[in-house]
């Protein structure tokens, strides 16, 4: 991840790469959204039962390491000819570094909130 201009004003939403292909790689953008512009965005909510990152998918050209409940949500949501723009906590912000992990986590129920929709996957 990029360091976010400000943690505690902004976050990112993934743009999902459409996949003709069900068994293709996932591969996304990220882009830093001021919270004041939030909009047309889903939300998803999911289990971390496993929270070893050892799936990658492509994002901005780089590989990006998720968890296989985060891979297993986001698979069905994968469109075959549209983007799709989502928030999902374990891609939006960098869970490895505290200070952003800290401010994210303080701005969670306004990104819910603002989202068009929640998906939940159980």
């Amino acid at each position: 991840h990029r360091p976010l201009s400000d943690p505690s004003m902004a976050t990112r939403l993934l743009r999902l790469h459409p996949a003709s292909d069900t068994s293709s790689p996932l591969s996304g953008s990220l882009v830093e959204v001021p919270l004041e512009d939030l909009q047309d965005y889903e939300a998803i909510s999911y289990t971390w039962d496993d929270q070893i990152h050892t799936l990658a998918i492509t994002c901005d050209g780089d590989e990006l390491l998720v968890t296989a409940n985060c891979e297993d949500a986001l698979l069905p949501l994968r469109e075959e000819a549209e983007e799709r723009v989502l928030w999902i906590d374990s891609i939006s912000f960098d869970q490895s570094s505290v200070p952003e992990k800290s401010a994210q986590a303080a701005l969670m129920g306004a990104i819910y909130r603002q989202a068009k929709m929640v998906l939940v996957g159980l």
